[in-house]
């Protein structure tokens, strides 16, 4: 008796980690997502954190993205279910795709540099590889009901959001000092469905599945 009352207590426990959590994420209702890949290497992220503190120098109005934040976005999904988020996780599975290193080059910003609103560093070397399984991943969710992106993929890890044009002219200053700057290597490993909860302080980012090479 005191076995089957144990068992029945551990059993939601199990059940809670059984194909991607499928019964937390139903509770949960729908998941602000996004395919993304992670930069596995904590040195190069620390690079990432000097150029940020470098260019935060500059005292112009920026917000942020946090060390546990940085990540190569490829796909902005938006909000979806919860049968939606396993079966992107199912097609993130069948990306051909091997293990491959990725170097990260050059600052950037989104839309342009005299109007800078979004701050990236840019990918060199493996660039090609991540715009081919870009490629997949559009012809994935196409055929899972999502509409294609138009605009050409870009490769690039957000460092900064501007807020405003205050200080904008040290700002560019600074960019420009690293346009063609090598900040290290990494390894592409994994391609992960990413879950974002939006907060005051920012967002909170976590991995709903992935796939691994």
């Amino acid at each position: 008796m005191v076995w089957q009352e144990s068992a029945s207590l551990l059993l939601p426990s199990l059940i809670c980690h059984i194909s991607l959590g499928r019964l937390f994420l139903e509770a949960e209702g729908q998941i602000r997502s996004f395919i993304a890949v992670d930069v596995e290497r904590s040195e190069l992220i620390g690079r990432l954190e000097e150029i940020q503190r470098e260019i935060q120098s500059s005292e112009a109005d920026l917000r942020s993205v946090e060390r546990g934040n940085l990540h190569i976005t490829m796909r902005f999904l938006g909000d979806i279910s919860p049968s939606m988020a396993e079966r992107v996780v199912e097609m993130l599975k069948r990306i051909n795709f091997e293990s491959f290193p990725a170097t990260l080059q050059g600052v950037g910003v989104f839309p342009k540099m005299a109007f800078p609103r979004v701050i990236w560093v840019g990918v060199a070397r493996g660039k090609v590889n991540l715009v081919d399984i870009h490629r997949q991943l559009e012809a994935g969710l196409s055929q899972l009901g999502f509409r294609p992106e138009h605009d050409a993929y870009i490769p690039h890890i957000t460092l900064f959001r501007v807020r405003s044009g205050r200080h904008k002219e040290s700002l560019i200053e600074a960019l420009q000092k690293h346009q063609e700057t090598e900040f290290g290597e990494f390894d592409v490993k994994a391609i992960q469905l990413k879950r974002s909860i939006l907060t005051p302080k920012g967002p909170i980012y976590s991995t709903i599945g992935e796939t691994r090479r």
